[in-house]
């Protein structure tokens, strides 16, 4: 490699492929999160006893006298997230996935080999191809694409985890409601109509399961593809041999 190549190598790193929703997807995880707060707040209040969070008369609440009931709701909320949800999820998921084989649907696989475009190699070739020529910028393509995946799932995980909780919380706000503890969402739907309610419902629980099937069933490798020229003739011309010997 000449001096001229190695400078090119250290230079240069174009994009391999387009993951700008992912700053997207981050946004919308902090609405779930968000979202999620506010349900459990609003479950800790009326499972106590207390008026829903929108009924609540925050003027002439005495915090002093709350402090203990808030410091139950804390590690209340901490158990939550960190005990009980990770255990309901690794359940659910082991059954998702299980089942997963026995549904007609195909969550993450981006493309399969036969539509690779122009120029166009494997990643695995990539990093191969990187530890036999020792190529600084070969290795820093397939560097930059692992990158980009190793933030993809992470991304996938964390909404799918904020999604469940959501839903989880959800439903329990939902099971929580009663002619004498009306919850923040019989509140709502109380100034709305029924038809209305029920459909913003099933559109917020059909969002939220379908964050969690994404998260549960993607490939954690979508078969996705980087651009290089020269490592793309080299293997075409290595198949045309073959076929030349071989027939």
């Amino acid at each position: 490699m000449t001096n001229r190549e190695m400078k090119h190598d250290t230079e240069a790193m174009p994009a391999v492929a387009p993951f700008s929703w992912l700053e997207s997807a981050k946004d919308f995880d902090w609405t779930l999160l968000l979202a999620s707060t506010i349900l459990y707040i609003d479950c800790a209040l009326v499972w106590s006893g207390k008026p829903n969070l929108l009924s609540v008369d925050w003027s002439g609440i005495v915090w002093t006298q709350h402090i203990a009931w808030a410091i139950l709701a804390a590690l209340g909320f901490c158990a939550l997230v960190s005990g009980m949800l990770p255990a309901v999820e690794r359940i659910l998921k082991a059954v998702v996935i299980d089942l997963r084989p026995l549904v007609p649907l195909n969550f993450g696989r981006d493309r399969t080999y036969s539509q690779a475009g122009p120029n166009e190699v494997s990643p695995w070739k990539l990093k191969e191809h990187a530890d036999r020529t020792q190529s600084d910028y070969v290795l820093a393509l397939y560097k930059e694409w692992k990158r980009k995946v190793d933030k993809r799932n992470h991304s996938l995980t964390e909404s799918g985890r904020l999604a469940l909780r959501t839903l989880v919380l959800l439903t329990f706000n939902l099971y929580l409601v009663s002619p004498q503890t009306p919850t923040m969402l019989a509140h709502i739907a109380g100034k709305l109509s029924t038809e209305a309610f029920v459909a913003m419902l099933i559109a917020a629980i059909g969002v939220l399961i379908r964050l969690v099937f994404r998260s549960w069933c993607r490939d954690l490798f979508p078969n996705q593809w980087i651009d290089y020229a020269p490592l793309y003739d080299l293997l075409r011309s290595e198949q045309k041999e073959k076929q030349r010997r071989y027939g």
